[in-house]
């Protein structure tokens, strides 16, 4: 009995993402033959890596909606000594979060004004060094579930006890990706460490192996001189 209801839960939840991402006539207040808003949908997710030059920085713009959660995660992955400064600014440009000097950061805000927001990486403090950053974003909405569970009651006709539940399992299944992706962050950064790590240990056991041949071969070149001895005198006789 349990297992049918979860498993009738997860069915309606598949099938209310399915509504929000392709019905538009009644998601988002628009009817049908309105252009559709990218920018009003309750949430977004964004992963890439991007490489900040030594002595540059790269500063990147998302539009969110007031009230949602935004979080944000990164790692640097490669490059010096792998700390890189991040500012996280407001549509008026007015910095809300700044981290000095960390190869990687978890920064979660609650948005109450809607607007592009502007996050940056720092990479001027290295001079010479660039710097690969692995880079999660995402942004959820969780007021707006009320609007969307009323279409899965004219379909289901869900109780308001349903509400609860899917906030709730909604809310977990965002904070698992999120740790998720911070762990994977984590794997890609010591990936790339094992990688460099072997190239280094590669390098100094050639040339070791090198050192060892030539001063082995300068060894023998030189005992074969030291025991050489002529067979005639410098008188040109045979040496007795």
């Amino acid at each position: 009995m349990a297992a049918g209801y979860k498993y009738g839960i997860l069915s309606v939840l598949l099938l209310t993402n399915k509504i929000l991402l392709v019905s538009t006539e009644t998601v988002f207040g628009q009817n049908a033959d309105e252009e559709f808003d990218f920018d009003g949908i309750p949430g977004v997710q964004h992963e890439f890596k991007v490489e900040v030059a030594a002595g540059r920085e790269e500063c990147f713009h998302q539009f969110v909606t007031d009230g949602c959660r935004l979080y944000i995660s990164y790692s640097v992955v490669r490059g010096g000594d792998r700390n890189i400064n991040f500012f996280l600014l407001d549509k008026h440009g007015e910095v809300i979060d700044s981290q000095y000097e960390k190869p990687g950061a978890m920064v979660e805000k609650e948005i109450v004004e809607q607007g592009y927001m502007e996050f940056c990486f720092d990479n001027t403090q290295s001079r010479f060094g660039s710097k690969l950053v692995y880079f999660y974003l995402t942004t959820f909405l969780i007021e707006r579930w009320g609007q969307y569970l009323k279409d899965v009651e004219e379909l289901r006709g869900l109780t308001v006890n349903l509400s609860t539940i899917l906030e709730g399992v909604e809310l977990s299944l965002t904070d698992v990706d999120n740790y998720q992706t911070h762990t994977r962050l984590n794997v890609v950064r010591d990936w790339y460490l094992l990688n460099a790590n072997q190239r280094y240990v590669g390098y100094w056991s050639s040339a070791l192996c090198v050192v060892v041949l030539v001063a082995g071969m300068g060894q023998v070149f030189f005992l074969r001189r030291m025991f050489r001895m002529p067979v005639v005198t410098p008188t040109s006789k045979p040496r007795a």
